[in-house]
């Protein structure tokens, strides 16, 4: 096998990238150990894609950070609650039913919390 060919078929570009098939994946992986300058060329080549995404990295607009950090402890240090409990109807129906007892949706969030019995 011509080390120098394998390099340049495409594989290892589509390893980095996520795109070789599971074989290719396996091929590379073996031939990557015993071969050292396929080696280095892949971390060669994952170095350069790194350089790239960086060099094409937007940054987001001032307050995303904050808002992303609002939204998760938003989630997190929910105040903890006992669910509704709910009971089975009477032979009239198969309903469930709860006491007079409303679900609280928040308005500032795009997201409602639902508890599951």
């Amino acid at each position: 096998m011509a080390i120098q060919d394998y390099i340049e078929s495409g594989v290892l570009e589509a390893y980095v990238i996520g795109a070789a098939s599971a074989d290719e994946v396996k091929e590379l992986l073996y031939l990557k150990d015993r071969y050292p300058e396929i080696n280095l060329a892949l971390q060669q080549l994952e170095t350069d894609m790194e350089r790239i995404a960086q060099h094409m990295a937007i940054k987001p607009p001032p307050g995303t950070w904050d808002k992303i950090a609002q939204e998760i402890d938003g989630l997190i240090l929910r105040e903890d609650t006992e669910p509704d409990t709910f009971e089975q109807r009477s032979n009239r129906g198969n309903g469930y039913k709860t006491g007079s007892r409303y679900i609280e949706v928040e308005v500032e969030s795009i997201y409602m919390r639902l508890h599951k019995n």
